[in-house]
C-alpha cells in the first residue's frame, strides 16, 4: 500500500515516515532509517522523523548514536525546542541525566514569559528527569512549577501525587489524587492509589473500598488493586476475605515479601499466629526491601 503511494507520490514525506515506520517495528533498522531520512529531507518542520531514527539506534543500544543525530540537529537548528526536548528524552533514557537537566533548564528563559504553556512542558520534563535519576525533592519542585502553568494537566497532577505518596506526603497527595480523578473520574490508577493512601491514613474505610472496587473493575489483573482491596479488608475486620485475597496474591507470587507480610496480617487477625510466622519467614527468604524488613521483624517481636 505504502510502496504504491509512494510511487505516484514520491514526495509525500507522511509516506515516507508511515514506513520508516512500519521498517523500525519490523525491525528492518536500515530500510527504516533510509525512509526517515527521506521523510525529514521533504519537511524538516516536523522532527518526528528525526526521533525515528533515534529510535532505530536506541532499540540496537547504540544511545551514543541516538544522542548524536539529535544534538548534531540541535546545534544546527537552536530555536527548536521541540528537538531540544526530545534530545533530552534519549540523554535520560542512556541516564545522562544531568545534561538533560541543563539543557532544558537553558531553554526555560526563552518562553517562560512568552508561552507558558511550552514553559510548563520543559518543567514538567525536568521533573520527570529528577524522578528518573531519583530525586525526588527536586522533581516534586519542577512538578509544583508545571502545575502553575497548567493547573489542570491531568499527567502533571497524578506525576505529582505519586512523588508526594512515596515521600509520605499522605495529605497533600490525597489532595491531588482527588483533584485528578475530577480531570478521569475512571483512572484506574488514581483510584486505586487514593483507597490504598485512606486505608492506610484513617480514612473513610468504606469509601476507600468503593474506590478499589471501581479499579478493580477497570483492571480486574491487577495485582496491586487485590492487595488494596485485600488491605482494606484487613482494616474493615473482614479476615476471611483479606485472606482470600492474599493467599491468592502469594500463590501467584510466592516470591513477593510485601504479599506475604500482608498474608501474616491476615492470619495474626484470624488468631493463627503458627502460620503467621511461617509466612514471616518465608518473606524473609524472599529478599525483601528494607522496609518489609523493619516490618517482618516487628511483627516477629509481637508473635513471640
Amino acid at each position: 500500500m505504502l510502496e504504491t503511494v509512494l510511487k505516484n507520490r514520491p514526495d509525500s514525506a507522511e509516506a515516507w515516515f508511515q514506513l520508516g515506520g512500519l521498517n523500525l517495528a519490523e525491525q528492518k533498522y536500515g530500510p527504516a532509517e533510509d525512509a526517515f531520512r527521506k521523510s525529514y529531507q521533504l519537511n524538516p518542520s516536523t522532527i518526528r522523523p528525526l526521533v525515528g531514527i533515534a529510535q532505530s539506534y536506541a532499540e540496537r543500544n547504540r544511545m551514543a548514536d541516538a544522542i548524536e543525530v539529535l544534538t548534531t540537529e540541535s546545534q544546527k537548528r537552536p530555536d527548536r525546542l521541540d528537538l531540544q526536548m526530545s534530545l533530552a528524552s534519549f540523554q535520560a533514557r542512556a541516564g545522562k541525566y544531568d545534561p538533560a537537566i541543563k539543557d532544558l533548564q537553558a531553554a526555560l528563559p526563552r518562553v517562560e514569559h512568552k508561552d507558558p504553556k511550552t514553559a510548563s512542558e520543559l518543567e514538567f520534563q525536568i521533573g520527570e528527569i529528577y524522578r528518573q535519576k531519583g530525586d525526588a525533592q527536586n522533581a516534586i519542585y519542577w512538578l509544583r512549577k508545571a502545575k502553575e502553568f497548567q493547573p489542570d494537566n491531568f499527567a502533571i497532577l497524578a506525576n505529582l501525587a505519586l512523588l508526594l505518596d512515596a515521600t509520605g506526603r499522605a495529605q497533600e497527595a490525597r489532595s491531588l489524587y482527588e483533584e485528578s480523578l475530577r480531570k478521569e473520574p475512571d483512572n484506574p490508577i488514581m483510584l486505586n492509589n487514593l483507597a490504598f493512601l485512606m486505608a492506610q491514613n484513617g480514612g473513610d474505610l468504606d469509601q476507600a473500598l468503593t474506590l478499589a472496587q471501581r479499579a478493580k473493575q477497570r483492571l480486574p489483573e491487577s495485582q496491586e488493586v487485590s492487595d488494596t482491596l485485600g488491605m482494606i479488608y484487613l482494616q474493615k475486620n473482614l479476615s476471611d476475605s483479606a485472606l482470600q485475597i492474599f493467599r491468592g496474591l502469594v500463590k501467584d507470587q510466592p516470591n513477593n515479601a510485601t504479599f506475604r507480610i500482608h498474608l501474616a496480617l491476615a492470619l495474626l487477625q484470624k488468631g493463627d499466629k503458627l502460620s503467621a510466622r511461617r509466612e514471616l519467614q518465608d518473606a524473609l527468604e524472599a529478599r525483601p526491601q528494607p522496609a518489609d524488613t523493619l516490618k517482618i521483624k516487628e511483627l516477629m517481636g509481637k508473635i513471640s
